[in-house]
């Protein structure tokens, strides 16, 4: 049994989203027959390594809301039709269904089960969170991952649950495309219709769409939402310093895009045009829930606007506020609240002092957003409420109504390539600066990945397959050296990656600013090199290592020098000796394993060798997805359980056998790996151009707003 994780980062992720859980069909030994059972979230691999014949038939269940994520068309009907269950109160926290026997929810057909197991064997080679779900599960269950902790590691991890709960509910949309920095809520809204239902790729050109951030907030157990508020920036962002400069950033443009799941099933889709969002903090409307004051341009005299209780002075500022670099368009403009007192002699107006103090600066209230929104007189919100379903069909048109009304269209239209320079920001990390390079050279796919491993992409075999590649970015340092780090952002702190969790790990050294490379040691001349060209240097390995190796890569490892030397040098055409890696091996205070060594020097290339590189890496990572089942049990074995109740015919159950052979590959791969060439040249490859522009495609007609009626 995994232990009981007790850490911070899940008290406050209950706390603003509540229990999060699976549905899987468990076969009972003794009837013969299916189960369904409601389990914790992270208990899915312990109870599919414990349990035997186990089937996931929905991940992501919330309370009075379902599965977020059936699996398959047969499972979204019997979930569909599920009843509510009874769920007790929860304890100290403690999520109130069992840990070790979930709770009992009934019984299924075998034919539910069989399409699942299907369904799941296609989404091996797919884009998203299905795709996420079905090869994360073949990695934990391949054999050389048993011993890890998955209630603490993956399915337990705090990236795991908290940020695919703030993105499951948006993930469909085709007028929302994820960005690199895919494990956030940054996104870009698709404004040109032409361009919905385009899958673009994350270095696409084309101006089509703007900003957008989006945020859930979810009902708990008892149909109660524990936490009214939305955290936008923390007093820790590296970038923002308050909501203003979050709203403001970069030239304006963001779009706030809300949903809030009540108790009853209904949904609330909020948008928000930020640039009025932050006037109306700064003109207090949001204080006011949405209700426009009086702005007056001289101090209110006595008796004067006596119909009213406040108003806001407007001033201009005599020195501008300071701030970066890059706000020169900053508003000098302040704004000040009067509230009136009655005197003897009349009212007067009093300045309300300490009220900035009040204003939202990081997070604001659920409750005054939905006033703001249902206000006709701030064109800034828009809302609507209704089921799931009707909210995605309505989001487009509430976006593009919004944009109208406030006048977004005087903002220009960005570039899904432009929009990832900026979400990065000058002053962040740059961990995927090399992934927007890395994307360029392999020509990935539009579809969009979701990844423990922060940035991760999809690239085309030969064959049709796709396979999946994670990267990280790291700069040449002032001490001579680049590093390489993979981890998974885990509850109990960074671990390592999975073995075969994706098809290739790419490691990318930025030597932007690099004149010289140099190398010395002791009884040999210093060595100059040139940096790389383009700027980079690619490292591209599989995740199929040892455990030490992997756990290496967690801790993070520099590339030993000489062996950095060697790689550039190859890469310019020259050569520093045959002996030059037997005489210069790593330091020995190099923590790395030799298996570790030799991933990395095999790896190394430039970009004008990279694909072939990871193609190369990718192939036996394939053929092994390929016959990797998504549950413990054998399929001999499955076939003989589902065949107990009788439900399933002949033809089901060798659709369940052939299940396997994927959904593009009818015929099963090799499962041999290749053998690794020795070091040497490879051909150069064409990075080919971006696609061409599709046909347009009529655009329908916005429908009125119409706001939902008071709750």
């Amino acid at each position: 049994m995994p232990p009981k994780t007790n850490n911070n980062d899940e008290e406050d992720e209950l706390r603003s989203s509540g229990h999060w859980r699976n549905v899987v069909a468990v076969q009972n030994p003794r009837t013969k027959k299916w189960d369904t059972v409601l389990i914790q979230f992270k208990m899915l691999i312990y109870f599919m390594m414990t349990k035997g014949l186990v089937v996931p038939l929905g991940f992501m269940y919330k309370q009075f809301h379902g599965c977020f994520i059936p699996v398959g068309e047969a499972a979204a009907a019997f979930l569909k039709k599920m009843r509510t269950p009874k769920i007790g109160k929860s304890r100290n926290g403690e999520d109130p269904v069992p840990r070790e026997k979930g709770l009992f929810l009934g019984n299924v057909s075998s034919v539910v089960v069989a399409d699942a197991f299907t369904t799941l064997c296609q989404w091996k080679w797919f884009s998203g969170m299905q795709g996420l779900f079905s090869r994360v599960i073949c990695a934990c269950l391949d054999p050389a991952n048993r011993g890890r902790d998955f209630a603490g590691t993956v399915f337990g991890g705090k990236w795991f649950i908290g940020q695919l709960a703030g993105r499951i509910t948006w993930d469909g949309l085709p007028c929302l495309q994820a960005l690199s920095e895919k494990s956030h809520a940054d996104y870009f809204g698709v404004t040109l219709a032409r361009y919905i239902a385009e899958k673009l790729a994350i270095y696409d050109l084309r101006k089509c769409g703007r900003l957008l951030e989006m945020k859930n907030r979810f009902c708990g157990d008892d149909g109660l939402i524990a936490y009214l508020k939305i955290s936008l920036c923390t007093s820790e962002h590296r970038t923002f310093r308050d909501l203003n400069h979050r709203f403001l950033a970069h030239g304006g443009g963001l779009t706030l895009a809300v949903r809030i799941f009540w108790g009853d099933g209904s949904v609330t889709q909020m948008f928000f045009w930020c640039d009025g969002l932050a006037k109306g903090i700064d003109m207090f409307t949001y204080f006011n829930y949405g209700e426009p004051l009086l702005v007056v341009h001289e101090q209110p005299r006595l008796g004067e606007y006596s119909e009213h209780e406040h108003l806001v002075l407007e001033t201009t500022k005599r020195r501008s506020a300071r701030g970066d670099g890059g706000d020169d368009d900053e508003d000098n403009t302040a704004y000040h609240l009067y509230t009136k007192r009655l005197t003897k002699g009349g009212h007067i107006w009093e300045l309300l002092r300490g009220i900035r103090r009040t204003r939202p600066t990081h997070s604001l209230n659920v409750n005054t957003l939905i006033a703001c929104a249902r206000n006709p007189k701030n064109e800034w919100g828009i809302i609507d409420q209704g089921t799931l379903e009707q909210m995605d069909a309505r989001a487009p048109l509430m976006l593009k109504e919004l944009w109208d009304a406030c006048g977004a269209m005087q903002k220009p239209l960005l570039s899904i390539d432009k929009a990832n320079s900026i979400v990065n920001g000058k002053d962040r990390v740059k961990h995927n600066n090399g992934g927007l390079v890395v994307a360029r050279i392999l020509r990935a796919t539009g579809r969009k990945m979701v990844s423990e491993c922060k940035e991760e992409g999809e690239t085309e075999l030969s064959d049709g397959r796709t396979v999946t590649y994670s990267t990280t970015t790291s700069s040449y340092d002032a001490k001579g050296c680049v590093t390489l780090k993979a981890c998974i952002d885990a509850a109990g702190g960074h671990q390592s990656l999975l073995n075969r969790q994706v098809g290739v790990l790419i490691f990318c050294f930025d030597f932007t600013g690099v004149s010289t490379i140099t190398y010395a040691k002791a009884g040999w001349n210093e060595i100059s090199l040139p940096p790389p060209k383009k700027g980079f240097l690619f490292c591209a390995m599989t995740t199929n290592l040892s455990n030490a190796s992997l756990q290496c890569l967690a801790n993070s490892i520099q590339f030993p020098k000489g062996g950095l030397m060697w790689a550039l040098a190859r890469e310019y055409g020259s050569s520093l000796g045959d002996d030059w890696l037997a005489k210069n091996p790593p330091d020995h205070k190099w923590k790395g394993t030799p298996e570790l060594y030799n991933a990395m020097l095999a790896g190394a290339c430039g970009p004008d060798k990279l694909r072939e590189t990871v193609l190369r890496i990718m192939k036996p990572h394939g053929d092994w997805l390929l016959a990797a089942p998504p549950c413990a049990c054998t399929v001999n074995d499955l076939v003989r359980a589902l065949a107990a109740d009788g439900d399933c015919d002949r033809a089901t159950l060798e659709r369940v056998r052939r299940a396997l052979s994927g959904r593009v590959v009818e015929a099963a791969a090799e499962t041999a790996a290749e053998a690794v060439p020795q070091f040497g040249f490879f051909e150069d490859v064409s990075f080919g151009a971006l696609p061409a522009k599709p046909a347009a495609v009529r655009r329908k007609p916005a429908a009125r707003r119409a706001p939902a009626a008071r709750r």
